[in-house]
């Protein structure tokens, strides 16, 4: 027994010594450390490429467009390059992918919950606009044998504005929908002659169309904007010429078609002037200038970019959009001049020489450890002359309420804005971070006098309306402006005496009940008010400017009723003392029930009584938007859809 372990023992020894002495000992040992080498180094590539692909920034900078260098646009290529092109959302690829993962993990922890999650990316489309739109003209005889008579209430005298009716004294023109009606004018009655409906072609949707009669009777000049679907959903604006026979027949002539939205309009002697505002949406080749310059075509036929030269490109644009103010003849529609600002717009005022474009924006500074915010608004003026030329611009404090805050009287431009100011500073709240609004702040008013020489401004009325309330209607008369501002409905109406700008006089008239979304000179020293009772429906004022204020002499009001804010709607007569508008609300039925109903109203103001007495009101198809009436030697006549009415006034 002793001797078999013994000999096993020598055995394994043997084995162990054999083992040891095995030359591919070492080369294995080596191939392992080896290919443990080549493993770690790669993981350490593989890190780094990862690391590459994860950690590397985004490229933020705009692409290259030095190839067309020798383009005639290549100034503005630059500008819109640097303009439109959008950086990467995320810093690289782990942010972008950490982001997708938390994304999921929430959308699936929602789901869960039964909750729908929204894609806060999916924003509105950036660069459409934010929906964002006067005395009686005497008869202009021609030939002796028809005249024009204005009934549109012009903001400025002799610069006509479209509308949906125009007549002469033998013919009244209506716009119907798609369809322009003439109509002769007999006694107590009128005839429809003839009807011209009005085309687009491709898939498209027709916005609010207007339309101008020429003053000697004979051309209609129709504004037509239409959104193309065909290609791609642009906004366009077709120019159509119709001619006006003798007997009041209408035909179609030439027209021509511009790029972008319908802005505004005038018709200034034979003259018409076109502003229409075109954004870029879509993606822009710039080997296409059809993709980023405005473009004209006439008749249908071939698009053609407006030239450089006519471009204005301004030092400060946060938006890839043109301002195109075009000029045609009236009869021909000849394009005569045109000029582009590389910029949106907002409100339009025009006089017979010039054109005042505005544009508000976001100011934004810190003072003395606050961050504040405040709107400004850029106030550029464009001559209407040959050239277009730049006359002048300025910055001023506040946003602009519509066209009416704006007047140009005697090389004045008068300006009331809304103003709006915040200041905030940091707090910290544990580990998160809030702004605390402090400080006065908040909406006014303010009124400014700018010299139209040296654009500066030489005198102004400012923080005038109480903290909180902002800019409702403007109207100027000469020397006078009149100014309702409101917070909820409640307003005071402010009256400005601007003849001596060294000393300008306000009074108002206190707070009252409701506010005017439109305020006229109703003649004689009387103001018109038109807007919201407090209670939310409808009234109707009459103002009178004393020695100590401005007080109300005449209420008329509805409630549960609406009107129209659009200031075409109203029909103002002040020789007759006259205002016709349409007017929805809620009547009873035959059944007992309450039923909405759209009727054409007629207000005469009785200065005697003092008194707005209802002078007729009759039930008229269609919307109050597009209602329209005018009254002729003691009748009245009422427009609406497909439909006409005539009341003989007492």
């Amino acid at each position: 027994m002793k001797r078999n372990k013994l000999l096993r023992a020598f055995s394994l020894a043997d084995e162990k010594y054999v083992a040891e002495a095995d030359p591919t000992k070492e080369k294995k040992a080596k191939a392992s450390l080896i290919r443990k080498f080549v493993l770690a180094a790669c993981l350490c590539l593989i890190m780094t490429a990862c690391n590459i692909v994860l950690f590397t920034p985004y490229d933020t900078t705009p692409p290259d467009v030095s190839q067309y260098s020798d383009s005639e646009y290549y100034p503005i290529i630059e500008k819109l390059n640097a303009l439109t092109y959008q950086k990467p959302r995320y810093k690289n690829k782990f942010e972008e992918i950490s982001d997708e993962i938390s994304r999921s993990f929430l959308s699936a922890k929602a789901e869960d919950d039964g909750v729908v999650m929204e894609d806060a990316t999916n924003s509105a489309t950036s660069g459409y606009p934010s929906y964002g739109i006067p005395a009686p003209v005497p008869s202009d005889k021609t030939d002796g044998s028809e005249s024009y008579e204005e009934i549109t209430d012009n903001q400025v005298k002799d610069v006509t504005e479209g509308d949906r009716i125009k007549r002469s004294d033998k013919f009244i023109f209506y716009l119907d929908a798609m369809q322009i009606k003439s109509f002769e004018i007999g006694e107590g009655a009128l005839t429809l002659i003839d009807v011209l409906p009005l085309t687009v072609t491709g898939n498209t949707n027709v916005s609010e169309i207007e339309f101008y009669l020429s003053k000697d009777c004979r051309t209609i000049t129709a504004v037509i904007p239409y959104w193309d679907y065909t290609i791609g959903g642009d906004a366009a604006t077709k120019i159509q010429s119709i001619s006006v026979s003798e007997a009041g027949e209408l035909k179609a002539e030439s027209f021509i078609t511009v790029d972008g939205y319908y802005k505004t309009s005038r018709l200034i002697d034979d003259k018409f002037i076109l502003v229409s505002q075109l954004f870029l949406n879509k993606t822009i080749d710039f080997s296409d200038q059809t993709t980023y310059i405005p473009t004209v075509s006439e008749n249908g036929g071939e698009r053609k970019p407006i030239s450089p030269e006519c471009i204005t490109v301004p030092e400060r644009i946060d938006r890839s959009a043109y301002t195109v103010i075009y000029k045609l003849d009236e009869k021909t529609l000849q394009i005569e001049g045109q000029s582009a600002l590389l910029s949106y717009t907002e409100e339009l005022y025009m006089t017979k020489e010039n054109v005042y474009v505005t544009r508000g924006y976001m100011d934004r500074s810190e003072e003395d450890g606050y961050e504040v915010t405040q709107r400004m608004t850029d106030i550029v003026c464009i001559s209407l002359a040959d050239g277009f030329e730049n006359k002048g611009e300025i910055t001023l404090a506040g946003y602009i309420n519509d066209r009416y805050s704006l007047d140009e009287y005697n090389g004045i431009l008068r300006v009331v804005t809304t103003t709006d100011v915040s200041r905030y500073k940091q707090n910290n709240f544990g580990n998160d971070v809030y702004w605390e609004a402090v400080g006065a702040w908040g909406t006014s008013a303010n009124l400014y006098c700018v010299s139209t020489d040296n654009w500066e401004v030489v005198a102004g009325v400012y923080q005038f309306a109480p903290v909180g309330e902002n800019v409702r209607s403007v109207r100027y008369d000469g020397n006078m402006a009149y100014v309702c501002t409101a917070v909820q409905r409640k307003d005071p109406v402010f009256f400005f005496d601007l003849t001596d700008l060294d000393n300008i006089v306000c009074k108002d008239t206190g707070e009252i009940e409701g506010f005017s979304t439109s305020l006229v000179n109703f003649g004689d020293g009387y103001l018109l008010g038109i807007g919201q009772g407090g209670n939310g429906g409808v009234k109707i004022e009459i103002y009178r400017e004393t020695e100590t204020g401005v007080e109300s002499v005449a209420v008329f009001e509805r409630e549960g009723a609406y009107i129209s804010e659009n200031y075409k709607s109203y029909y103002i007569d002040r020789e007759n003392q006259l205002l016709g508008l349409g007017i929805s609300g809620y009547m009873i039925a035959e059944n007992g029930a309450y039923v909405r109903q759209n009727n054409y109203l007629v207000l005469h103001f009785n200065r005697e009584t003092p008194e707005l007495e209802i002078a007729a009101e009759l039930p008229l198809e269609g919307t109050i938007v597009t209602m329209r009436g005018v009254y002729i030697d003691g009748y009245f006549h009422m427009f609406g859809s497909n439909e006409f009415k005539t009341v003989k006034l007492q």
